[in-house]
């Protein structure tokens, strides 16, 4: 994982827009990394990421207690807006695949509504069944940012497997923030986010799908985390 500032990630990624090699980017959270002790691909995918941020306040204060602290969270919904106004302002490409048919829609005519000379030359659904398919159409629009809400792992394992075929510089994944720029859901209120609470605005919003995807996660992330404290305590 990369400790780096949100302004430090979007420079990175702007040289990467400008490199002729695909550059894979995963956001970090107390549910990926419980998933990746539990699903080898899944793993095999970060194994492959160039750039891991902290998207998780959890992640950011275990890595505080692990003695490793971070500059701050980093999320995916806000690298990747920052990344499209830079995208608007130089010109590059972005292609959105992820959501529904009519949510990709909405989310483009947003994302052009806020930044006119953003360049959106392709978007697909998420519901897809062949990806040579669907790797194939982004290739051909000539995309350099690869924008994938398919949720997780699947945005990871896609993009870890077919971003390189698809032509384009970047690929990261933004779970539901398609959802947030169509419209369909508010964010959290900035002192939420800033306060690391932005998990219980979501929490708040879809009790039924993420309660017991929170609990069961964050029960395996903070073992995870006690098991690292003992082992360094041990250790030193």
């Amino acid at each position: 994982m990369a400790a780096i500032s949100l302004n430090e990630a979007l420079t990175y990624l702007a040289g990467a827009l400008r490199r002729p090699f695909p550059t894979f980017v995963c956001t970090l959270n107390a549910d990926h990394i419980t998933r990746t002790r539990q699903d080898a691909d899944f793993a095999s995918a970060y194994a492959a990421a160039d750039l891991i941020v902290a998207d998780g306040q959890s992640v950011v204060l275990a890595a505080r207690a692990l003695g490793k602290p971070l500059p701050g969270r980093v999320t995916g919904i806000d690298l990747t807006w920052a990344l499209l106004a830079h995208c608007a302002s130089q010109g590059h490409r972005v292609f959105l695949l992820g959501s529904t048919e009519s949510t990709v829609a909405r989310c483009a005519a947003e994302l052009k509504k806020q930044n006119p000379a953003l360049q959106i030359v392709g978007t697909h659904h998420g519901y897809f069944a062949d990806p040579m398919f669907i790797r194939a159409a982004i290739a051909a629009s000539g995309a350099e940012l690869l924008i994938a809400g398919l949720g997780s792992p699947r945005q990871e394992l896609f993009l870890a497997e077919h971003l390189p075929a698809t032509g384009c510089r970047v690929g990261i994944g933004v779970g539901g923030a398609m959802d947030v720029w169509a419209g369909n859901v508010d964010r959290a209120p900035v002192w939420m986010q800033r306060a690391g609470l932005e998990w219980s605005w979501r929490l708040i919003q879809e009790p039924r799908r993420l309660l017991w995807r929170y609990i069961a996660s964050n029960s395996a992330f903070l073992f995870l985390l006690f098991r690292e404290l003992l082992g360094g305590a041990r250790r030193g």
